[in-house]
């Protein structure tokens, strides 16, 4: 067993567009970070946990959340974020995006981030967000080994 895990922050930020007011974006962002504390389950899936605050004009105020981010680009070709958040109204919104990759642009596709909200199975936004470049070297420096 590898004895220490890995953590790193991501901030990503975009726009949504509502079913209810199609003609409008609203500006959204989440502050994220993700954990490998588990190699073994990390090597077999993909998967890591995930956990951070997500904003959206008139639906979210930092609103704490947790979920997986999958991490396995070489058998799916894509990195899927799955969250849960409280609005706040104080319904439960599922947060779903992927990047999908493109190894032949993976400058534009690691920075591209396809998303929709979902209440119960009703889809109630989508948006294209992004991690802006200009954030790389704080990304690349919040990578941290942690003991397990």
């Amino acid at each position: 067993m590898i004895p220490f895990g890995i953590k790193q922050s991501e901030t990503i930020k975009g726009s949504l567009r509502f079913v209810d007011s199609p003609g409008q974006e609203r500006a959204a962002r989440f502050d994220a970070q993700f954990a490998v504390t588990d190699w073994a389950a990390m090597m077999r899936s993909g998967t890591t946990r995930l956990t951070g605050t997500f904003t959206c004009e008139g639906l979210a105020d930092s609103a704490p959340f947790e979920g997986t981010l999958d991490i396995d680009p070489l058998r799916r070709q894509k990195l899927i974020y799955l969250f849960d958040f409280k609005a706040n109204d104080g319904s439960t919104v599922r947060f779903e995006g992927e990047k999908r990759l493109d190894f032949l642009n993976l400058p534009k596709t690691m920075t591209t981030l396809y998303c929709r909200l979902l209440a119960g199975d009703k889809v109630i936004a989508s948006g294209v967000m992004h991690f802006d470049v200009r954030d790389l070297p704080a990304f690349m420096a919040s990578l941290r080994p942690f003991k397990l």
